[in-house]
């Protein structure tokens, strides 16, 4: 047991703190997201009651408060980036981080290396170690994710007139956000299944990104998956069957993951 709890300290060792300060800057930056996109709604309302000044004749209209949801989709720089675009990149990103960064057989970390050896564990073990430790780190990437959306709300409530919104608010936003309805389902119970198959699989694809890399056979095939998923994952609400199509096509992607590297180990390649 003492062999396997070293293996993750390793592997806390190369990443936790790149790991740490990625999901910090991610969601900092989607909170100055949410900030410039408000301060630019709220120029776009003021214009509109300026409007309303200078030419009474046309009358005068409703001119709402802006709506979070119009706020996290509009985005800036005409919508190119929004609140879901800063976390689709800095998601792909931290699944990328894993997978290059976090196998310790690849080189570079010669100590890590080292230190291994001495263990005696095989690679199989190893590898698979490395698939706990990266599903640990991606359900703290989504926790985490979660608590900037609450904050995200926090933050707007706290501002505007409160006799615009009630008690439910905040849970009611995370069915009109689809980022946010992905992050916390509610009752939408298969798409929290739907999201842990996701993660699962890839941790596994990110603990053999490495290793098949060390056998200088490359993977960027890889890279542009992790970029796939983290787009799909901030999907609004689907009817079960989406749901199942991914939870099926997540398991298949595992399996043949883990079939290609346990084959390869049976060649003789074990560590």
């Amino acid at each position: 047991m003492k062999k396997y709890l070293s293996i993750f300290m390793l592997a806390a060792r190369g990443t936790l703190c790149k790991a740490l300060g990625l999901m910090t800057l991610t969601g900092a930056a989607q909170v100055g997201v949410y900030y410039a996109s408000l301060r630019t709604a709220l120029g776009e309302r003021e214009m509109e009651l300026q409007n309303q000044l200078l030419h009474p004749e046309y009358g005068s209209w409703d001119v709402p408060y802006p709506a979070l949801e119009t706020i996290l989709d509009k985005g800036i720089l005409h919508g190119w980036i929004s609140v879901t675009t800063v976390w689709i990149i800095g998601f792909a990103l931290f699944v990328l981080l894993l997978s290059t960064e976090g196998h310790p057989l690849r080189g570079g970390d010669s100590k890590t290396r080292l230190t291994l050896m001495r263990l005696s564990v095989k690679e199989r073990w190893i590898t698979l170690c490395y698939m706990i430790y990266n599903f640990a780190m991606l359900l703290i990437f989504w926790s985490f994710s979660t608590a900037i959306a609450f904050l995200i709300c926090k933050l707007y409530y706290a501002e505007v007139d409160p006799n615009t919104y009630g008690s439910q608010s905040i849970f009611l936003m995370f069915y009109r956000n689809n980022l946010f309805h992905s992050l916390l389902p509610l009752a939408d119970t298969l798409r929290y299944v739907r999201n842990i198959f996701m993660l699962l699989a890839l941790a596994v694809s990110a603990s053999c990104h490495g290793f098949w890399e060390r056998r200088e056979k490359k993977s960027l095939w890889r890279v542009f998956g992790y970029l796939y998923l983290a787009t799909v994952f901030p999907k609004g609400l689907a009817d079960s069957g989406t749901n199942l199509w991914w939870i099926v096509l997540c398991v298949a992607l595992m399996i043949l993951e883990l079939y290609c590297v346990i084959n390869q180990l049976e060649e003789g390649e074990e560590a």
